[in-house]
């Protein structure tokens, strides 16, 4: 099996997601980027500076693109929709579209539970989602829409 490792782009913000601790030269390094005004993710070779694939999102505006745990799937946060997208990363398309009571605005990974964190962008909310099986296992929060 090919070792990668794998860079998430967001805007200015950079995630570094590892799939393997051998860093030898033949280890593929990937970013994603999360093109806001066409609705899609870029999937870039870095080493070759390159555009790899080019991913159309269901929701609106692709944000922060977070690896999904150690499971080979990706999520597309589309802040401009109240759902978030997953990417198979072996095939590289959209296996699933997630609808959530918020709109999205970043994630993190809590490798202890095994759960996903999405914070809300436009309401005091997060959802925790279950990585195996892509899923709102709880919300926390304040369903009540507010503006910065």
């Amino acid at each position: 099996m090919e070792r990668r490792k794998f860079l998430a782009l967001s805007g200015v913000a950079a995630i570094y997601i590892l799939t393997g601790c051998n860093s030898s030269d033949n280890t593929e390094r990937l970013a994603f980027y999360g093109d806001t005004l066409h609705n899609r993710i870029l999937e870039i070779d870095v080493q070759n500076m390159t555009l790899k694939n080019e991913i159309p999102t269901i929701g609106e505006t692709p944000y922060t693109i977070g690896r999904a745990g150690n499971e080979d799937k990706l999520y597309a946060i589309t802040r401009g929709s109240e759902s978030f997208d997953v990417i198979d990363m072996n095939s590289m398309e959209i296996i699933k579209t997630v609808a959530m009571q918020h709109s999205p605005r970043s994630c993190a990974f809590n490798e202890y539970n095994g759960l996903q964190l999405i914070s809300g962008k436009n309401k005091p909310m997060t959802s925790l989602i279950d990585v195996k099986t892509d899923e709102v296992v709880t919300i926390v929060g304040r369903d009540t829409l507010v503006s910065p």
